[in-house]
């Protein structure tokens, strides 16, 4: 009944207005929700999807938001499937979180009057509308579950924090529009421009990995050979080290020493906004990014890097498991970058160390059971795209 990107059923939220537990587990739910927050939401039309992280449902008559939401950062998706919105928030124990849907703009934005947030916040925690807010599918005996959506969620998102939102200029609150193929300009709305609000309607912005040059590299293009620069464009470790000391590097970036978990935390923010909102510029990060981890010789054999590509291993099998299952097959998906990146990137640990070697087997094992291909037969899938930014 949840609705994923790989297809599925949508279940409807506020179809039937019984989503409480009951009177006789009234003092549960004060409890659940005293752990736990809520996201109201008025007026959304019926039919729209919404959903929060994974899990995409359609609105019923009585929907009026979401409860039990696991305290942490989140990811909100309204709208049609063809123009569909989202904005990241933060969920604390006992939060209640009031937009309202605004009919001018199209999209939900934030209830400005404090009283009204307030009267609504005592409602939810009185249980007076239980039973028009939908669960969060997290939120019961299963949480911890591995396909369970939050213990989902928190892998996809492991990287992603404030820091990544601001870099990518939509911090929390900021609604997230897709992007036009051709401009990356936000994709035009069916109905008038969203009025002035507090809550800004943008496109994400990503790291242009593919114009990342290293300094020396930038200033005397005619003091370096043919063959230097032959080499920079085939191994991408020059342009993963000046990419980690420069646009990842920033005074509020993250812990000293380890710049990676930003780059890691923009690599899950494009795959997110572009399998949930659809944004062409997320597309664009995303293959340039997985291109570059793909071909960086060098860096695989240095310890100092390790960890990094421990951790986009990990990363990278999250996220094809959630890539349609046709993916090497499909007449309109079969020739993609990914082939020739995968095969890449299997020479290459060849002469990495053994951690890593160890670290990319469930990797392979999915590319079998899933697409039902092992390494060696990636690199027979002919691709436009090659696997080496340059």
């Amino acid at each position: 009944r949840r609705v994923t990107n790989n297809g599925g059923a949508r279940h409807d939220l506020g179809s039937t207005g019984r989503h409480g537990l009951g009177r006789a587990h009234a003092m549960d739910d004060r409890e659940l929700l005293a752990r736990t927050a809520s996201l109201v939401c008025f007026d959304v039309p019926v039919g729209a999807a919404f959903g929060v992280d994974w899990s995409v449902h359609t609105v019923g008559p009585a929907f009026l938001g979401m409860k039990l939401i696991p305290p942490g950062l989140h990811l909100a998706v309204y709208g049609s499937e063809l123009h569909p919105l989202g904005f990241f928030f933060h969920a604390a124990p006992a939060d209640v979180l009031v937009y309202r849907w605004d009919a001018q703009a199209e999209c939900l934005v934030r209830e400005g009057d404090e009283a009204q947030r307030e009267r609504v916040a005592a409602s939810v925690h009185r249980l007076e509308l239980d039973s028009r807010l939908g669960p969060y599918d997290a939120a019961d005996k299963r949480a911890e579950a591995p396909g369970g959506t939050w213990a989902l969620w928190s892998r996809l998102a492991s990287h992603i924090d404030e820091l990544v939102l601001e870099r990518a200029q939509v911090p929390l609150g900021t609604t997230i529009m897709p992007s036009d193929v051709s401009t990356d300009d936000p994709a035009p709305a069916s109905g008038p421009a969203p009025v002035a609000d507090a809550q800004q309607l943008k496109c994400a912005s990503f790291t242009s990995i593919r114009k990342t040059r290293p300094a020396r590299l930038r200033a005397q293009d005619e003091a370096y050979s043919p063959k230097e620069v032959t080499a920079f464009n085939f191994d991408g470790s020059a342009r993963l080290d000046e990419l980690l000391g420069s646009a990842y590097a920033a005074p509020r970036g993250p812990a000293p020493g380890e710049p990676w978990r930003a780059l890691l935390g923009e690599l899950q923010l494009a795959y997110l906004l572009l399998l949930l909102v659809h944004s062409h510029g997320a597309l664009i990060f995303w293959k340039e990014a997985v291109a570059l981890l793909c071909t960086c010789e060098r860096a695989l054999t240095e310890p100092r890097h390790e960890a990094l590509f421990g951790a986009f291993l990990r990363l990278l099998h999250e996220q094809l498991e959630h890539l349609p299952a046709d993916l090497f097959v499909d007449e309109l998906s079969c020739q993609n970058f990914l082939g020739p990146a995968l095969s890449g990137l299997n020479e290459l640990l060849e002469g990495a160390p053994a951690s890593l070697q160890h670290a990319a087997q469930p990797l392979w094992a999915l590319l079998m059971k899933r697409f039902g291909l092992d390494a060696s037969a990636i690199a027979e899938i002919d691709e436009e795209d090659q696997p080496v930014v340059v």
